[in-house]
Order: structure tokens, then C-alpha cells, then sequence
């Protein structure tokens, strides 16, 4: 029989309904998806320093079954490939046949390839996958680093997985009202038929129906009622799903890694001081990667936030956001001679070369709100230009390393000593890597050789130059 429906009260179990039959109630209002506002919305990171990764809290409705993650959950990368890459898939499956009836957290493991792809889940009968990041794995790795986790949550199509949205259609109160009373009065008919056939005390059998009738009404009254206030929550959520902003909206609410992980690129005026609190007690609200200030002819992009909290000798515990021009503020010598010095701190940038960019920094922000953070500098060199030496220094202003750039180094010498911090990448260069590059070349904080520095071109690429030559200074600043 093609028809079917529900859900009806059960007389001495003739009436048994099963999951299935519950989940299709949700055909055509929810598809499937991660809500957005639960959890860490199966946000997969790498751990540390093993071939493992770890899936966050979340929700998910597929398969017609609802499924929460309440805890991170460790997952098993196999062994990398001697001299292939690949590429792994963290998924999430629902199997409602009758053998399984659970749903589980997998990897799929790719195929080593000089081209590798990512393996594509497919569905099979009462199986559903849904991909939650793609792993890439490199060869001979032995951990699993942060920049090769793809998530593809809020993604479609065969290798992602959305959004929840809003419901499609809304409720008609008018019609599931005339539904109701039509039912009604098809039943009374019936009974007062009955009676009128049978006989009897009519008196009486009347006011039972006429009682009868005032509960039917209440349950009437009680439906509409819950309906209204349903509907009106579906509008609601549907209205604010397609509105672009609710996701920054929800996101106001967690901490830095979130915010570290959505990129806007709107403006937030020209004054700080409304952002003072937000920042200052670590929520940023209302603050995202790629936002800015536009400040005395100066436009001042959010890069990151909390990069420095958290670390250092003492430990630095002061909530920030680290702002850095588009532009270099002006054109500076690296140092007066071609002569290696004896640290950082000696070269003629590191003396005095980055006070004009103090000096417009806390003219812009205030001299107060312009923090200095822990980091390591180097403290010296050997005659291969490697550093052997490096202390935490507090610092106002500092040029961005190439870790900081493109969360590696390529041409300076750190292989003898870590002489800077190597806490990765500034976040916005993972989201909108245009903003590496800009209209001028200007200088990193790292060495070259004995006599020349590192420092970005206009087509993003690392050049190196004498000391002594003139390149463009673009220091970042921590503000809160």
C-alpha cells in the first residue's frame, strides 16, 4: 500500500510506529547538515605531534537521525607514504540498517599519488556520509600539521557538507484549522448518526457529546495555539539563515580561534575605543579577520587574533588583536653598513629604524592601547648568517618573519637555532592570501646571508637585498 501517515494513538498495540517513520517527519523541513550554532560544528584540528586528528563538538542531522558529538574525538591517521602524498577524508556516517543502526566518526584513507584526490564516501543502501574535512597527507610525515586540514563544513556538493538552513515552506494556520474542524464534524456526524439508529437515553448520550465536543474544541484551541508559536519561530530562524550576517552574528560569541577562522573584511570606523572592552576580555565581538580601521590615511587590517597570548617567559596573558598596514608606512635601510651585527637588536631597524612606525601606531590607537608582547629575537649569529642565539624581548613594533608570512621559512637560516618564535602563520594569509603581497616591497624581520635581508616583492615572492638598500617597512602592532 503506497499510503501511509501518522503519528495515531495505539488501541492494544495496533499502532507502532519505528525511527524511520519518525525521521521522515522532518522530509522538507531540515536536510542534511551541521547546525551551526552547536558546538565546535565538527571542526577537525591535527594533534600534536602524532598522526592523529581530533573532531569537535557538533550536531548533525542526516539519514533522517540526528547525531551530537559532546567531546573531541581522537582519530587514527595511517602511516604516511615513503615518497607519495595523499589525501585522507574525516567523515561522518549514519547506517540505519538493521546489522548497525549507529552512526561513526571514519577517516577514509586516500590513494598515495603524485596528483593525489580526496576519496569520494558513497552512500549505499541505509548508509549516508557526509564529509567533514579533507587531511592531506604528506610523504614521510610523522605528524599531521595544522595548514594541511581542510574543513569542508559549510560546504557543498559531493565533498563538503552545509549548513543546516531554515525551513522551506511555513505553516498554513488556516488551513490545518479547517483541517481539524472538517475531521471533527465528519466524527460528530457519525456518532449522532449512530445514536439516532440505536436509540436510547438520548438525553443523556447528547450531553455526553456536547461535552465531548467542548474537549475537542480545547484540543483545537491547544494545536493552534502550539502551531502559532512554532510557526513563528520557522519564520524567524528561516529569516535569519538568509540573512549573510547571522553567521558573524553567532560567531561573536566564541573566542579567538573562532574569530581566527572567519574572514570579513569590514570596516570598524576610525576609533578603537569601541572595541577597547571586547578585546580587552578576550570575546571581540563583532571583530573578524580582514576588518579594519581607516585611521589618518592609513588603513590598519585585523591579522590575527591572541597570536601572542599565551606564550613568552613569563607567559604574555593579555588578550589583543594584531592590526598591520596594507601599505608600508615609508622606506627604511635594513642596517647603515653590510656588515652583520652582533643581534637584531643592532641592526640599524631593529635600533631605531621602526620608531617612526611606533610614533604613528599610537598616534592612531593611543599610546596605551599600543601593547608589547613577548617574542624571541636573536641574540646572535654565526658566520653562515644562522642564529645561535635568541632571548624573549618585549617589542612595540615588529617586522613579520617569514613564519608569519607563509608558516615557513625558505630562505633564512634558522636550522642551527629557532632564533624567532615559530607559532605559525598570521591567520588572514590562510584565508585571503592577497593581503601578502601590496604595492611595495618591503622588509621581514629575517636575514639572508652575512650581508643581505629578506624581504616580500609585489608578487608575494621572497627577494633578498644588501642590507643598506631602501625597502618598505610594514611592522604589525598588538592593540587592546
Amino acid at each position: 500500500m503506497p499510503l501511509s501517515s501518522g503519528f495515531y494513538n495505539s488501541v492494544n498495540g495496533d499502532r507502532v510506529y519505528d525511527a524511520e517513520q519518525f525521521g521522515a517527519l522532518f522530509d522538507g523541513i531540515i536536510s542534511d547538515g551541521v547546525f551551526p550554532n552547536v558546538g565546535d560544528h565538527f571542526l577537525v584540528r591535527p594533534g600534536t605531534n602524532e598522526m592523529a586528528i581530533y573532531v569537535g563538538s557538533g550536531k548533525a542531522w542526516l539519514n533522517r537521525r540526528w547525531v551530537e558529538n559532546t567531546a573531541d574525538e581522537k582519530l587514527s591517521i595511517s602511516a604516511a607514504h615513503a615518497s607519495l602524498d595523499r589525501i585522507d577524508s574525516i567523515v561522518l556516517s549514519v547506517d540505519n540498517n538493521k546489522a548497525v543502526r549507529a552512526a561513526r566518526l571514519e577517516v577514509l584513507t586516500g590513494q598515495a599519488s603524485g596528483s593525489p584526490q580526496a576519496p569520494l564516501p558513497t552512500d549505499t543502501p541505509g548508509k549516508k556520509y557526509m564529509v567533514l574535512a579533507n587531511i592531506r597527507v604528506l610523504k614521510a610525515a610523522r605528524q599531521i600539521s595544522p595548514e594541511h586540514v581542510s574543513s569542508r563544513v559549510g560546504y557543498g556538493g559531493s565533498n563538503g557538507t552545509p549548513y543546516i538552513g531554515g525551513p522551506a515552506n511555513t505553516i498554513d494556520l488556516a488551513g490545518l484549522q479547517n483541517k481539524l474542524q472538517g475531521e471533527f464534524d465528519t466524527w460528530f456526524k457519525a456518532v449522532r448518526d449512530a445514536l439516532t439508529q440505536a436509540g436510547g437515553n438520548t438525553a443523556t448520550e447528547v450531553a455526553n457529546l456536547k461535552a465531548s465536543d467542548t474537549a475537542q474544541n480545547l484540543k483545537i484551541a491547544n494545536v493552534e495555539s502550539r502551531v502559532g508559536t512554532n510557526e513563528s519561530k520557522l519564520v524567524n530562524i528561516n529569516s535569519a539563515l538568509n540573512n549573510a550576517s547571522t553567521l558573524f552574528q553567532i560567531a561573536s560569541r566564541g573566542n579567538a580561534g573562532l574569530h581566527n577562522s572567519l574572514f570579513r573584511g569590514g570596516s570598524l570606523g576610525n576609533n578603537v575605543n569601541p572595541y577597547l572592552t571586547s578585546i580587552r576580555n578576550g570575546t571581540f565581538d563583532n571583530m573578524f579577520l580582514g576588518d579594519y580601521f581607516s585611521i589618518n590615511g592609513v588603513t590598519w587590517r585585523i591579522v590575527a587574533f591572541d597570536y601572542f597570548y599565551g606564550i613568552g617567559y613569563p607567559k604574555y596573558l593579555r588578550h589583543h588583536v594584531i592590526v598591520l598596514p596594507d601599505q608600508p608606512l615609508y622606506t627604511s635601510r635594513y642596517n647603515d653598513t653590510n656588515n652583520i651585527p652582533t643581534a637584531f637588536t643592532s641592526f640599524e631597524i631593529g635600533r631605531t629604524g621602526l620608531n617612526r612606525a611606533i610614533s604613528t601606531a599610537q598616534g592612531a590607537f593611543g599610546t596605551g592601547n599600543v601593547l608589547q608582547p613577548l617574542t624571541k629575537f636573536p641574540t646572535s649569529y654565526n658566520n653562515l648568517s644562522q642564529i645561535t642565539g635568541s632571548d624573549w624581548l618585549a617589542h612595540t613594533a615588529g617586522l613579520m618573519t617569514e613564519d608569519m608570512i607563509f608558516g615557513r621559512q625558505a630562505i633564512s637560516r634558522h636550522d642551527f637555532q629557532r632564533g624567532d618564535l615559530a607559532i605559525g602563520r598570521f591567520p588572514i594569509f590562510e584565508l585571503a592570501k592577497n593581503y601578502i603581497a601590496c604595492d611595495s616591497n618591503y622588509w621581514t624581520r629575517d636575514i639572508a646571508t652575512t650581508n643581505s635581508s629578506i624581504y616580500v616583492g609585489t608578487d608575494a615572492s621572497e627577494y633578498t637585498a644588501a642590507y643598506t638598500s631602501e625597502q618598505g617597512v610594514r611592522p604589525y602592532f598588538a592593540i587592546g
